[in-house]
């Protein structure tokens, strides 16, 4: 066992000892070997255990038997076995000692194949046989359980720690949303704000914004003690901070991103202080970290909030940064909610406002659209105005018609201006110089202002703000406005005003019109009565005479009365033109019916047969003294229409009178009448001198001739193809004119609808004039008056004795009046069948004598009454049945027609 005396005591030569002291060291050391705490496992170079304690048997579970010469890389589990040679033989090409507690750290393996951590410390000596490596092996299982609860327990408490940390900021947070959201006025949630980060987060906390003029205001600045925060905010305003600076709050401002000065260096308080005594007092606070955060919205940077730690020591970091930029982006979300709800408000206000100024301008603009007096729309647009505008007084000036003075026409609070007769010139004062400008003007002291109008004064009116009126580029006035308190009119203000002066501009302008357009209409009307009145007296005065004319002609050419042969042609001659010159009165009354639209039709199932058979027997003496061959031809199928009679007969007697006026003496004058369609043709050929193709497309116009010089040799006004043409249009038809040129005659043709079966077939008989009523070839009609007493009443003695000769000559008893006063003294005295009485008489006229005739007690006020009067107008017809007559008979009337109508009122 010298190996052993070797691995005792070194490499010294212990053969000269005696083999007593070796056993007797052997003994030592395997009892020291045996009382080691530790387990000691001894290999060789290659790995080969050759030595071990009990403590090593115990710890590995193996007995010392099964080690001693087994390979060491037993005690390790198989995965690090093969790594654990490589070491061992690096260790061996290099040994060195490892010391228990540096050793090194691995896991061993038992025998029964459980593992454990273990700390090997290593120590190597050479011996007689090689190297020794000596394992001192510990289990440190025990160790690394306590290190795993320590390490679990500072865990623990790490995590509580962070958790009473984050719960703190959190509850500080929550506090600072409550605070951010208690208020929509942002500088007092900014405020709350510092408040609320002292001394949580700092000692000192401090918050600018940005003014619209790029500088800063300290909103806010708070610290525990309320005199530091008067000093800083003392010391801020007498130091305000400069923005070109190129650290903290405006390198912030400028780059939007945070600042952390973990310590404040003395040379910025140095840099900060203006005097010894001002440093001193800076350090005198003690400031160690700041930290300087953006406060920005969504799209704008609003200001910053600063964080100082002072008397706390507190030193900030990147943790405590977090929750102020944390705490920072809350309060601009705050600040942007109070913008946007403080926009939403306004922008409500302002839609209310516009609105309720919509709703007042509307108020303005239907007073101006009405059609009012001046008077009566500056009364009510006035009233309007100023609930509009929310003013005190209003007033309307308008230039006078020299363009150079204001006038007051309307006012509002200023009534007693009304009465003075204000006058402004143009361009001074408050209202000339806004005509002058054509732009609004606002006075805000109305005492110290160039004001002309000393009622103002007088009402003590504060404010005034004023208009153009306008149209167009033309200046009409000037609309103003006034308040007696110390009202600021805005912006707002003045576009209302110029709005509301713009309609009312309009409503002068539109009632200046409409008041020019009435008093036109009136002239109009009063013109249009006065030529109605002065063409209805007209024909009153032409008609008058042709009556005794007409009649005379009549009865002297009945044959009454002895007149030599000679005599016949010049009264044909006498009654011919007096028909004529009746046409042409009725004519011209027409004509003046169709201007005005009072020309109407009685319309009724009518024959044309029997009209045309009357138009023939009226032109048949102007054809035969021309000897002009008259022919007709009628379809009985297209003569059942419906129409008005007389207009009718009025068409075809103008066509024919025509004709035969334009055919020269032995022409021929054809008319026809034939169905085409549903409709009836009335179609009047001539021989005459025709129709120039240059004057055709104005044959129907009014008073329009083809020669119209003073050598014509045809007479006439131009009316009668205009009349055909209107009246055929009226009854739904129409009329065309034709001719090959001069001297080739002309065809004239009238369409006219014809009547339905069930139409033609009602009444057609009946609606046709009875040959009773005709004429013909100027022989008298044989209606008779036997017996009948009628009372003439006219107070022209020539037609009023014409009237009764005619009646005379029918076989009546004829009384005569020239008054309606005498008509009514006959009527008591004397019996009277009937009654004709003229409508024109001075005194009472004949409506005045029907109504008190109508007044009389019955039989005398029953009396059968016939108008016979120069008064011919559909409205003169009316007004005398409304009156009471009978039945209305227009001047000159044929002797035979009076008899029909006088013998058919008093069959009645």
């Amino acid at each position: 066992m010298n190996w052993l005396g070797r691995v005792l005591f070194g490499p010294r030569d212990f053969r000269d000892r005696q083999q007593a002291q070796l056993r007797a060291s052997e003994s030592r050391f395997r009892a020291l070997l045996e009382s080691a705490p530790d387990a000691i496992v001894i290999v060789d170079r290659l790995g080969h255990v050759v030595l071990v304690n009990g403590q090593a048997e115990t710890l590995f579970g193996y007995r010392r038997e099964e080690l001693i010469g087994a390979s060491v890389e037993m005690l390790l589990p198989e995965h690090l076995r093969e790594v654990h040679r490589q070491h061992r033989a690096a260790y061996s090409a290099e040994p060195r000692t490892r010391e228990l507690g540096r050793g090194i750290l691995l896991s061993a393996r038992r025998k029964d194949g459980t593992r454990f951590p273990a700390e090997i410390s290593l120590s190597p000596f050479e011996t007689e046989e090689g190297l020794l490596i000596t394992a001192v092996v510990r289990d440190i299982s025990e160790r690394r359980r306590a290190e795993v609860e320590r390490a679990a327990l500072i865990r623990e408490q790490t995590a509580r720690a962070e958790a009473e940390a984050a719960h703190r900021r959190m509850a500080f947070l929550a506090e600072a949303s409550t605070v951010l959201s208690a208020s929509l006025d942002y500088p007092a949630t900014l405020k709350s704000v510092a408040r609320l980060v002292v001394p949580y987060l700092a000692d000192w906390c401090a918050v600018d914004v940005l003014r619209d003029d790029r500088t800063l205001q300290r909103l806010a600045i708070a610290h525990l003690d309320p005199e530091r925060e008067r000093f800083a905010q003392e010391w801020f305003e007498r130091h305000p901070i400069s923005m070109s600076a190129r650290y903290g709050i405006p390198n912030v401002l400028r780059t939007g991103k945070p600042e952390l000065w973990t310590h404040v260096p003395d040379t910025v308080l140095e840099r900060s202080a203006g005097s010894a005594e001002e440093l001193a007092a800076l350090r005198a606070l003690g400031l160690r970290s700041v930290m300087i955060v953006p406060l920005a919205t969504r799209d704008r940077l609003l200001g910053t909030i600063t964080f100082v730690t002072a008397e706390s020591e507190r030193t900030y970091g990147e943790a405590d940064q977090v929750l102020a930029e944390d705490l920072t982006q809350r309060a601009a979300l705050a600040v942007d909610n109070a913008r946007l709800y403080r926009e939403a408000e306004w922008a409500r206000t302002r839609a209310e406002a516009a609105g309720q100024r919509l709703r007042n301008l509307q108020a303005v603009t239907e007073a101006a659209l009405a059609h009012l007096s001046l008077d009566e729309l500056f009364a009510e647009l006035l009233g309007r105005i100023t609930r509009a505008v929310g003013v005190d007084t209003a007033a309307i000036l308008l230039l006078d018609d020299d363009r150079a003075t204001l006038r007051l026409r309307a006012a509002r609070g200023l009534e007693d201006a009304l009465g003075r007769g204000i006058t402004i010139p143009l361009g001074r004062g408050f209202a000339g110089r806004i005509a002058a400008e054509r732009r609004p003007i606002v006075i805000h002291d109305v005492a110290s202002a160039d004001v002309l109008n000393p009622v103002i004064h007088e009402q003590k009116v504060r404010v005034l703000l004023g208009a153009p009126l306008m149209i167009g580029d033309a200046v009409l006035g000037v609309l103003h406005v006034g308040a007696l308190d110390d009202r600021r009119f805005t912006d707002d203000d003045v576009q209302l005003l110029q709005l509301v002066a713009d309609r009312v501009a309009l409503a002068i302008d539109r009632a200046t019109v409409y008041q020019a357009e009435r008093r036109a209409r009136r002239d109009a009307e009063a013109a249009n009565r006065m030529k109605d009145e002065f063409v209805a007296t007209v024909s009153h005065e032409l008609r008058t005479p042709l009556t005794a004319i007409l009649g005379w002609a009549r009865l002297l050419r009945s044959g009454r009365y002895a007149l030599p042969p000679e005599a016949a042609a010049p009264l044909e001659t006498i009654e011919r033109n007096a028909r004529a010159q009746a046409r042409l009165v009725d004519d011209l009354l027409d004509v003046s019916r169709i201007i005005t639209g009072r020309l109407r039709l009685d319309l009724r199932p009518t024959d044309l047969g029997g009209v045309i058979e009357a138009a023939l027997d009226a032109v048949r003496p102007a054809a035969a003294a021309k000897a002009i061959a008259l022919e007709s031809s009628l379809d009985p199928s297209a003569t059942a229409v419906l129409g008005d009679p007389n207009r009718l007969q009025q068409i075809v007697w103008n066509l024919l009178t025509n004709a035969v006026k334009f055919t020269p003496d032995g022409g021929r004058v054809a008319l026809e009448v034939r169905r085409h369609g549903s409709r009836a043709l009335v179609v009047v050929r001539d021989t005459g001198k025709g129709i120039s193709a240059e004057f055709l497309p104005y044959i129907f116009e009014r008073f329009r001739q083809e020669d119209s010089t003073a050598t014509r040799a045809h007479g006439g006004l131009g009316l009668g193809l205009a009349i055909v043409r209107h009246l055929a249009e009226m009854h739904g038809g129409t009329v065309h004119a034709a001719s090959p040129g001069d001297g080739l005659g002309s065809t004239f043709t009238v369409a006219l609808p014809l009547a339905s079966r069930d139409v033609a077939a009602h009444d057609l008989d009946a609606s046709t004039p009875s040959s009773s009523t005709r004429t013909s070839g100027g022989k008298a009609l044989d209606a008779r008056l036997d017996g009948l007493r009628v009372l003439v009443v006219d107070d022209e003695v020539d037609s009023r004795e014409t009237v009764a000769a005619m009646l005379v000559a029918q076989g009546a008893d004829v009384l005569t009046a020239a008054s309606a006063p005498a008509a009514l003294e006959t009527l008591h005295t004397s019996a009277v069948d009937v009654l004709v009485a003229d409508i024109g008489m001075p005194g009472t006229d004949g409506y005045g004598l029907i109504r008190q005739v109508r007044a009389l007690p019955a039989p005398r006020g029953a009396v059968a009454a016939v108008a016979l009067t120069a008064y011919a107008r559909a409205e003169d017809r009316q007004r005398a049945r409304t009156a009471g007559y009978d039945a209305h008979i227009a001047k000159p009337v044929e002797p035979a027609a009076l008899a029909a109508v006088i013998a058919h009122v008093h069959a009645r």
